[in-house]
């Protein structure tokens, strides 16, 4: 019976909840439909294994084979299996029983599938329908194709839980006949139970629902964004965090469902949805698609000398501790094929570098060479490199030639061989396009012996095709899983459900070179990782004394009761595996030493921690000084000031004085006591609780009445304008006289001859600081839209992002005054472009050749570019066709945006003013400062607020050291003021506004009309 036969569903008798998501689609799906049943469960207690009838015939077996005797039950049954009766007539019983619950579950797995296929196809078309349908509707659609999909996974967990309660009951039932009948239940219970979890091809189907319904999302929120399938490019480098965690197998079915909720699958080249269009209405199953066609299997081998000097040098996680492997995908290269060497280098946090993994790419019949332990020299090394890359040239070349010379130094200087092989299959889940999430499942990590080779065997490794015994392999009992998240995002919330459940359990640190060394070479290393103490890992590392064998039976059952008393009465089954264990550990040469297990979190104590224990006592004086000196402005003021409140604030000041003293005492006590814990090697106890809190309660009480008695004392600063507002002298809005505000839109600014130089759209308007002429139109360009401006020496240049292209075009000065075209380049193809700016090269002496480079953002990204010669002729206004400006380089945005989210990274303008290149950043209403030469950022700002909700319209930014006297149109008295002109979009507007030099280089200090 099939629990698709039990399906129920839903009347489809009434059409009043029904609506199609895009009138006269043929693709077109109802919620109705939607909303129906694909899968319903019955009751699985039906068809579980009839566990009491196979006990109950186990025990009439044995009482006909016995005949009612007190004959040995071994004797008796080796007699009646030669009659071919009672064994017999239970094994074909257990044989039909299982037959009929395997077939069974084999039967819902393909339900399943179906299910599973059908449910993709309608998430795929509700997917082509997402742009026609408004949001409401949409998100209703979505929530119910979730639902589905829950009710889908659901419903494999439930199977899977079926499978592994039936696989554990007829185990222990077939463990117990072959101990009492001397049958074979076991054998035939592996042969027709052998995989105890579902097919990974629902896995795959699960996981393109749960992608498309992420992309029917996007669609809905991002019309049209969320259909194109992309390719996943492995990036050069990245840095993110890695968790890594054990999974045992029988778990391994809910952590593939959740990892495919939180990323889809990730197969290297190959994009798009991984069930084929052809198999949807096929109910046959693509059985364990992911791990026999989809996952990528990884070798790896390790090196180390014949010490395990590398081995020790890891476990201990001295600074500098390195790993060098040789790693392949598939089948072992041979001749000219690949082979990665890879070289691990581990630095501890108080090493201001991070640990790295460096990879460089030689040929397999290279391996020999490199492992002959004679020293090379770096030609010797670039030619080795050349042979894998041909194409390597540059940089890039010397970058790989060093990193192989390096690591054939470190062969030679250890003798470095291969020790142990790695061999797992490897399953990813990453969204093709972000590197934000990656999550890895390896299974069947096997592990194998390369030392048994002797010094100069041919080839350098175990061949595919070696034989191998079996001491030489082991495998680690459990999945190994990992989390990588780039920046600062928490745990994907499906798997910290699974770790709160105990499903996936965190082993920080947790190495595969590590455990296979240890596996192989304990005679060796003598010290073990950690988790060598887990029970799992006793087997691997010779280290459980324990001789338990677990029958599962019920209780209730005097079956029980029995084997207990076989077991005790037969003393040469304890006998076997002591022996079996002391085998073990002569295998591994520790029968007669004492193996150390490594801490699972070692304490350093480093020469630093000493000085680090010195300054922290230093900063808790200073913190003294700074509760000492609220204090006696408290009480300086409370002496002063009028009115009943003087009491009050005079004596929290002499409170706060006293607590400044007892922090003084106490941070004294601190000190000592922390000199006896390093001294002694304690890894706890270095966790201040009271001394912070005291300062912390101190300075807040402090600065609260300091706040309150201020306030109290000034009854209108808390009124204060905060909106950008003319003030004379200070914050001057420039004259608009004579320009429509609905046709002007200012984009930036230049200074020239005492004169703002302004963009908008088409035309070039020129705004004199004297506060008397009005402004005036010096050039209007056709086919532009001008963004930015620059200058470079007497040359102004303009950017203008359309119609077609953006362009950089050079203003000339006609002799009427005005401006016209001189000259135009082509930038990019994008419509897209912001901000200009001219950095100059400042170690150039020769002012009068200003020497630098164009700063243009294009697209959301900062590129340089050459700046074109005087004497190139280009122009376009005519049809002649423009030349490229010469591209120089790419600035790292991921640097230049830290700190910001992905939707406040515009950047509206740019302007370069004595050594610092500012930013201005509209979405989020901030400029920011930086060192272009140091990479360094300076200073951020934020920009002047503007009444009407437009503090992130502004567009255009330019500095200017001028020789005033005392506001911004005065005389000249030789003192010098700093002014910051800002153009507004919308609605349009010019400031210049006096601002003061910060402390810092390249920060500037508002008056206060502007916020300051």
């Amino acid at each position: 019976m099939s629990l698709y036969d039990q399906r129920n569903r839903r009347s489809s008798s009434s059409s009043s909840g029904s609506f199609s998501l895009r009138s006269g689609s043929r693709s077109s799906i109802s919620m109705e439909m939607l909303e129906q049943d694909m899968y319903e469960y019955g009751s699985l207690a039906t068809f579980k294994v009839n566990e009491d009838v196979l006990y109950s015939e186990i025990s009439k077996a044995a009482n006909r084979i016995t005949g009612g005797s007190e004959r040995k039950l071994t004797d008796a049954t080796a007699s009646a299996r030669k009659q071919g009766t009672p064994s017999q007539v239970f094994y074909d019983i257990f044989e039909s029983e299982l037959i009929r619950v395997t077939d069974f579950i084999d039967a819902q797995q393909k339900n399943l599938e179906f299910s599973a296929r059908t449910l993709l196809t309608n998430v795929e078309v509700a997917e082509e329908d997402m742009e026609g349908v408004g949001d409401e509707e949409g998100q209703e659609v979505i929530l119910c194709l979730t639902r589905r999909t829950q009710d889908l996974v659901d419903n494999c967990l439930k199977l899977q839980t079926f499978m592994n309660k039936n696989n554990a009951i007829m185990k222990s039932v077939a463990e117990l006949a072959d101990s009492r009948l001397k049958t074979a239940c076991l054998n035939l219970l592996e042969r027709r139970f052998g995989n105890t979890v579902l097919h990974s091809a629902l896995v795959c189907v699960v996981s393109d629902i749960y992608d498309a319904i992420r992309s029917a999302q996007d669609t809905l929120c991002n019309k049209g964004s969320g259909k194109d399938p992309q390719l996943w490019k492995a990036p050069s480098s990245f840095e993110r965090s890695t968790t890594k965690y054990w999974v045992k197998n029988e778990d391994i079915t809910r952590l593939l469902l959740a990892c495919a909720a939180e990323a889809p699958l990730l197969v290297y080249g190959k994009a798009g949805a991984l069930t084929a269009k052809e198999l949807r209405l096929s109910r046959e199953s693509e059985g364990d698609k992911l791990w026999d066609v989809l996952a990528t299997p990884i070798t790896s081998v390790y090196f180390d000398s014949e010490d395990m000097s590398l081995y020790k040098q890891r476990l201990a996680r001295v600074e500098g501790a390195q790993l060098l492997r040789a790693r392949w995908y598939g089948k072992k290269p041979t001749g000219n094929e690949i082979v990665f060497l890879e070289l691990k280098t581990h630095h501890e946090k108080w090493v201001n570098t991070k640990s790295v993994k460096e990879r460089v790419s030689v040929q397999e019949n290279d391996m020999e060479t490199f492992l002959n332990g004679t020293a090379w020299n770096v030609d010797d090394a670039m030619e080795m490199v050349l042979r894998a890359t041909p194409n390597l040239e540059g940089a890039k070349l010397i970058e790989a030639t060093d990193l192989l010379h390096r690591m054939h130094k470190l062969v030679v200087k250890h003798q470095l061989k291969p020790c142990v092989r790695s061999v797992y299959s490897r399953a990813a889940f990453q969204s093709p396009k972000s590197n934000a999430l990656r999550l890895t499942i390896d299974r069947s990590v096997t592990l194998i012996d390369e030392t048994t080779r002797s010094p100069g065997d041919k080839p350098w490794c175990l061949s595919d095709d070696a034989l191998i015994k079996s001491s030489m392999t082991t495998q680690v009992p459990y999945v190994v899983f990992e989390v990588k998240l780039a920046g600062e995002d928490g745990m994907p919330t499906e798997l910290a459900k699974l770790e709160t459940e105990g499903v996936i359990q965190e082993k920080a640190k947790f190495s595969k070179f590590l455990t296979g060394a240890a596996a192989f070479n304990a005679h060796k290393v003598q010290t073990l990782p950690y988790w060598a103490e887990t029970e799992s890992f006793a087997d691997m590392f010779g280290l459980d004394e324990s001789s338990t064998e677990t029958y599962l039976l019920d209780s209730s059952d005097d079956l029980g009761d029995d084997i207990e008393r076989k077991l005790a009465s037969d003393p040469t089954a304890l006998e076997k595996r002591a022996s079996d264990r002391t085998a073990l550990k002569k295998r591994k040469g520790t029968e007669n030493q004492k193996i150390e297990i490594a801490p699972k979190a070692p304490a350093r104590v480093e020469p630093k921690s000493y000085f680090a224990n010195e300054r922290t006592f230093i900063q808790w004086i200073s913190a003294s000084l700074l509760l000492l000196t609220i204090s006696t402005i408290m009480m300086g003021y409370g002496t002063n000031a009028p009115g009943s409140s003087s009491t009050v604030v005079f004596g929290a000041g002499i409170k706060i004085c006293c607590g400044a003293v007892l922090i003084v005492l106490y941070a004294t006590f601190v000190y000592f006591r922390r000199i006896h814990l390093l001294s002694n090697g304690k890894p706890y106890g270095y966790v201040d609780f009271a001394g912070p809190l005291i300062l912390a309660v101190g300075v807040t009480i402090g600065v609260i009445i300091l706040l309150v008695g201020f306030i109290q004392s000034n009854p209108n600063a808390s009124t204060r304008e905060q909106f950008l507002h003319q003030a004379e002298g200070k914050c001057v809005m420039q004259s608009m006289a004579g320009i429509h505000p609905l046709e002007y839109q200012p984009s930036d600014a230049l200074v020239v001859n005492n004169t703002l130089l302004v963009v908008s759209n088409q035309q070039v308007m020129s705004h004199p600081l004297d506060g008397e002429t009005r402004p005036s139109q010096l050039a209007e360009i056709p086919n532009s839209d001008l963004e930015g401006l620059t200058r470079v020496g007497d040359r102004i240049f303009a950017l203008s992002e359309g119609p077609q292209q953006t362009e950089l075009i050079e203003l000339a000065w006609t002799a009427g005054g005005g401006m016209e075209e001189k000259a135009r380049w082509k930038v990019s193809d994008s419509l897209q472009a912001e901000g200009l700016a001219f950095v100059p090269d400042l170690r150039n002496d020769d002012s009068s050749k200003p020497q630098g480079r164009f700063y243009i953002d294009v697209d959301g990204a900062i590129h340089t570019f050459a700046v074109p010669d005087l004497e190139v002729n280009v122009t376009s206004s005519n049809g002649t066709e423009v030349l490229p400006l010469l591209h120089l380089s790419s600035i790292n945005m991921k640097l230049i945006n830290q700190g910001l989210n992905s939707s406040s990274t515009k950047i509206s303008g740019m302007y370069f003013f004595e050594g610092v290149t500012y930013l201005l950043h509209d979405n989020v209403e901030i400029i920011r400062a930086w060192d272009f030469e140091t990479g360094e950022l300076l200073a951020q700002i934020p920009l002047p607020k503007v009444s009407g909700g437009f503090s992130n319209q502004w567009e255009g930014i330019a500095l200017e050291r001028r020789i005033v006297g005392g506001s911004l149109r005065g005389s000249n008295d030789g003192s010098s003021s700093l002014l910051l002109h800002l153009t507004l979009d919308s609605p349009p507007q010019i400031w210049t506004i006096e601002v003061q030099e910060g402390a810092t280089k390249g920060s500037l200090v508002y008056p206060n009309c502007a916020g300051g």
